[in-house]
């Protein structure tokens, strides 16, 4: 079940992802307190889907641990069994104790991980602008103190976890150690018959009542993770707020609009909140854009014109009103030029067709139009080179220009422009507006936000100017009308990028060899113990896992000792008798002590070999991320333009979750498993041997 449900879980939360509404005024202690959708990807879904591989565990242990009951009345009696019971019963309580402590540590955590994700991730995504100013320490240090908080969390996760695992090979011992020594009180002497099935039984008993709390812990932990996950599958999305629009016009009637928010829910024609509370909302707006013409937005920054078109696609809260105006949901699809320009991890031809079929003709006039032929002559293999994360990085209007062009070549009848002109100079400007108003364009209702007032009057239709919260005129252009004293030539804006800037080139990104030289399994495993504490730590930590084993062979072997010698009586060699004899007696004492301090060894052992590897392993958890932390952020320019974002965040994400919880732990259970069958073997094979003594 594991597998099919973890893929539910992700295809669910992306489609979250996509669908949420992308607050703006959500609170800093919100913000913190909200689950990152990252976070639940990688490893809440992971976590929950352990447990349904295990959750079948619950039931067959119950069952198991029902016929190991009945099989202890059968051999024991029944007062050893009640015996076994009560201590059972009195263990019951610790269990749910030690759990429900490490749980709330575990909860903890996972906050303290959501911080740390967030700052990485606002880290890498400013990682240019951080190498540029100089700021490489000081954003380690911020990175470092979210670490350290997580570490602190993470050793007290280790500490309850160290308890539990104490607790559940002390549980086992406590009812096994109740049950021998209730039988042997009260019987006197105990038989080989009753041994070796006693031996052969126990260690069911023990497992059962051992694993039922880590299946616990997985249960309670799965819960934890389904209400994160809840959390974030019940957040608001973004509702639809646009009419259809059979004709194509874009229409707003007394609307009042805001970015999206999760304090506010409104429906059309009803304010549930008064909009004068909100932080910025344009308030009262009547509209109506040509169909088929070019209207040009302007106003100052910071005016609203962002969110006047942002309320064209469906992306603000309706607080009052209503639009009217084509959706894909209504089969009319829109083209969007957002004022940061966005592009697929592709070739710039796979960006401009944006799956649509090639139109040979179409697509070379689109590039004509958008003047990107002297762009692609000079990149390595023209139309066919990769941009994104993994390719070429395009300046800024190179990338207006991409995606103006993939808006040209679409069959959108509508187009929502947002300032593409701000990237451009004056000469490459001219030539985009004259695509915007060329024949690619005709016929297509064309809404631009822009400052260049100078530059679209001419060809423009309708102008709405922004101002103050509202529209403060909306109408037919006139280049006389008083209310477009900022249409003037004198107050153009222009952020002047030259055209032909070749982008940073990576003669050898692209080629970079794909086959790195793999290092052996030794010099990694010797790699992870130099940081977990070097050669001290490694010698303390095999010899744990060695005298661990052996320590559990002889409290089985001392079990398996007690009275396993019989009565001389030379009449009858079957007949079993009761001991009667003071050696036997103190046969039955000592080894019965001596099964009892083996065990409480054991137990020691197990605690000072937890903390010994929790500490090895937060050691090792605390270097390693510190030096791949300066490494990323001391990596050249050109390996940030080739290695994908996303690949980093799993590094710093995915991967050291797994070196905090499971590295260590799991070559832990590899090696006392290893460990534990050797001792096996030298035992059984040693065996015979000490039968010698008694051959006459």
């Amino acid at each position: 079940m594991a597998i099919p449900v973890r893929a539910q879980l992700i295809m669910a939360l992306f489609q979250k992802a996509l669908r949420v509404k992308d607050s703006k005024t959500s609170s800093k202690k919100d913000s913190q307190s909200k689950p990152d959708a990252v976070n639940l990807i990688s490893s809440d879904t992971l976590s929950f889907s352990k447990f349904m591989a295990v959750n079948h565990y619950i039931p067959s242990s119950f069952i198991r641990f029902f016929f190991a009951v009945l099989f202890l009345i059968r051999l024991l009696g029944w007062q050893s069994t009640l015996a076994a019971m009560i201590a059972t019963v009195m263990s019951v309580p610790v269990h749910m104790s030690v759990i429900k402590h490490e749980r709330a540590a575990r909860k903890k955590l996972a906050m303290t991980r959501d911080k740390k994700t967030k700052a990485i991730t606002e880290a890498m995504h400013s990682l240019r602008q951080i190498k540029f100013s100089a700021s490489e320490t000081q954003w380690e240090e911020r990175i470092d103190s979210f670490r350290l908080e997580e570490l602190r969390h993470l050793r007290l996760c280790f500490n309850a976890s160290n308890i539990r695992s104490v607790w559940s090979v002390a549980s086992p011992f406590i009812i096994a150690a109740t049950s021998v020594c209730t039988y042997a009180y009260i019987k006197g002497s105990m038989s080989p018959s009753t041994i070796f099935p006693m031996v052969e039984l126990l260690p069911h008993l023990q497992g059962t009542l051992g694993f039922l709390p880590v299946v616990f812990h997985d249960y309670f932990s799965a819960r934890s993770n389904a209400r994160r996950m809840e959390d974030f599958l019940r957040r608001p999305e973004q509702e639809r707020i646009l009419k259809p629009s059979p004709s194509g016009c874009v229409s707003f009637w007394k609307a009042s609009v805001a970015w999206p928010s999760y304090e506010i829910r409104s429906e059309a024609n009803e304010v549930k909140k008064d909009t004068s509370s909100h932080e910025f909302a344009l308030r009262d707006i009547d509209l109506e854009f040509p169909v088929g013409e070019l209207s040009v937005i302007h106003g100052k920054t910071g005016s609203g014109k962002s969110l006047l078109l942002a309320a064209i696609i469906g992306e603000v809260d309706l607080l009052a009103g209503h639009i009217e105006a084509p959706s894909i949901a209504d089969g009319q699809p829109v083209a969007f030029v957002s004022q940061t320009p966005w592009l697929l991890n592709a070739t710039i031809k796979e960006n401009i067709l944006f799956g649509s079929t090639l139109d040979e003709e179409r697509y070379k006039e689109v590039l004509k139009a958008c003047a990107l032929y002297p762009d692609l002559a000079a990149l390595p293999d023209g139309d066919e080179t990769q941009v994104g994360l993994r390719g070429v990085k395009l300046s800024g209007g190179q990338r207006a220009r991409v995606a103006f062009g993939r808006a040209l070549y679409s069959s959108a009848q509508t187009m929502v422009l947002d300032d593409i002109f701000s990237a451009l100079d004056a000469h490459v400007s001219r030539e985009i507006f004259n695509a915007l108003t060329g024949k690619l364009a005709k016929g297509r209702t064309r809404i631009l936000a822009t400052h260049r007032l100078s530059l679209c009057l001419s060809e423009a239709r309708y102008m709405v100017h922004v101002e103050n919260n509202t529209i403060v005129y909306a109408g037919i252009s006139d280049l006389n009308a008083p209310q477009l004293e900022l249409a003037q030539p004198g107050v153009d804006i222009e952020l002047v990028t030259p055209v032909n800037e070749k982008p940073d080139k990576d003669s050898g990104g692209r080629k970079r060899a794909k086959a790195r030289t793999a290092r052996a399994d030794l010099k990694v495993y010797s790699s992870y113990f130099t940081a977990a504490g070097g050669l001290g730590f490694t010698l303390i930590y095999v010899l744990g896992l060695v005298t661990k084993q052996l320590l559990s062979a002889l409290t089985t072997w001392a079990l398996g000792r007690i009275n396993t010698s019989r009565p001389k009586d030379t009449s009858d060699p079957l007949k079993e008798t009761s001991w009667g004899s003071a050696s036997q007696s103190n046969d039955l004492q000592r080894y019965l002590y001596l099964y009892l301090l083996g065990s409480l060894v054991t137990l020691g052992l197990e605690i000072l070999y937890n903390l010994h590897v929790s500490s090895g392993s937060l050691r090792a958890s605390n270097v390693l991320f510190r030096e791949m932390t300066l490494r990323v952020f001391r990596m050249p320019l050109l390996w940030l333009d080739t290695t994908p974002i996303g690949e980093i965040l799993r590094r710093f994400t995915v991967d050291v979750r797994n070196v905090d919880d499971h590295v260590l732990s799991t070559m832990s259970d590899f090696a006392d498993t290893f460990m534990k069958l050797i001792i096996v073997v030298c035992v059984g094979y040693g065996f015979p041997w000490s039968q010698l003594p008694c051959v006459p």
